[in-house]
């Protein structure tokens, strides 16, 4: 049995990424536990890792004289100062649009504003590290090239059909093997605006296929949770940002050390993710994984 944990990156970005992150059941809670080892390092536990604003750089940090010498209570007491003196200037001036943005952004950034910007990176290096070290866990995942997308269902749907058909294919495969008997089901951050859609989606998939098959390994509709309480949704939201990020500005260092968790076949050929451009011809490595015309790929996992 193993879970997938959906989650996307790039809600206002060139590129779209839906991706999942599928864990074998007998192992998923040494993998939460490794992964709560590594938050506890950097005093936080029991919260939640999203990736983009951890990696968003704090300017109220660089205004604290010697902020890197300071001990994590002093650190969030002097940011928290800088925070609301910025707050209380444009309060008095009566710009509601920054004090609205400045709360949002305090909001999200309040559980990192203890970190340095270089021990933040450490953070996401470690749990990335530890992710791409996981030899029982496979990737899958659509990304789409916003201007390029022409089809009639949404853009999320269409990459859920996708992700999630790569997902039953991989059980289907392993399930072959004599003696096995592999299913599935999918587990997904709380998306408000899908929720229901997509449950109704699953139970027509289900009850009639897609136009490629029937899914004969996925088990029961999604799964919805809060991602805050759930440590695995957090690394789906870690792999889609950076591979969201080597899409967008080509940053493979951390893309390449997940790679090879994308799931491929015994060829070599890339099949857990793809790269959709239209009618765009695209010579990036994914894509020539993808279409198995990187003859010199071969699988690491």
């Amino acid at each position: 049995m193993y879970f997938l944990y959906i989650d996307e990156s790039g809600s206002n970005t060139s590129h779209f990424v839906l991706l999942g992150i599928a864990i074998p059941v007998n192992t998923w809670r040494k993998k939460t536990l490794q992964i709560s080892r590594i938050k506890k390092k950097y005093d936080l536990s029991n919260k939640e890792i999203h990736t983009g604003w951890v990696l968003k750089r704090i300017l109220e940090q660089n205004q604290i004289p010697n902020f890197n010498k300071l001990s994590y209570e002093d650190r969030r007491i002097e940011v928290a100062k800088k925070q609301n003196k910025y707050l209380d200037k444009f309060a008095v001036l009566g710009n509601r649009k920054k004090v609205k943005a400045k709360k949002k952004e305090i909001k999200k950034l309040k559980d990192f504003i203890h970190l340095t910007y270089k021990e933040r990176q450490s953070l996401i290096k470690e749990l990335v590290k530890l992710v791409g070290s996981w030899n029982d866990m496979r990737l899958f995942s659509e990304v789409v090239e916003r201007q390029r997308y022409n089809l009639e269902t949404t853009m999320y749907e269409n990459a859920f059909i996708q992700v999630i058909s790569r997902f039953d294919n991989f059980l289907r495969k392993f399930s072959k093997n004599p003696g096995s008997n592999f299913h599935g089901t999918v587990v997904q951050d709380m998306n408000k605006e899908f929720a229901s859609r997509l449950r109704d989606l699953m139970k027509v998939i289900h009850t009639k296929g897609t136009i490629w098959s029937r899914y004969t390994r996925i088990v029961e509709t999604p799964f919805f949770v809060d991602s805050e309480l759930t440590g695995m949704v957090q690394m789906a939201d870690l792999c889609a940002y950076i591979t969201r990020r080597f899409f967008e500005n080509n940053e493979t260092d951390l893309f390449d050390t997940i790679y090879y968790r994308f799931d491929r076949i015994p060829s070599g050929k890339l099949t857990g993710l793809r790269h959709y451009t239209g009618n765009r011809k695209c010579q990036c490595k994914v894509c020539l994984d993808h279409s198995g015309k990187n003859k010199t790929i071969a699988s690491k996992a």
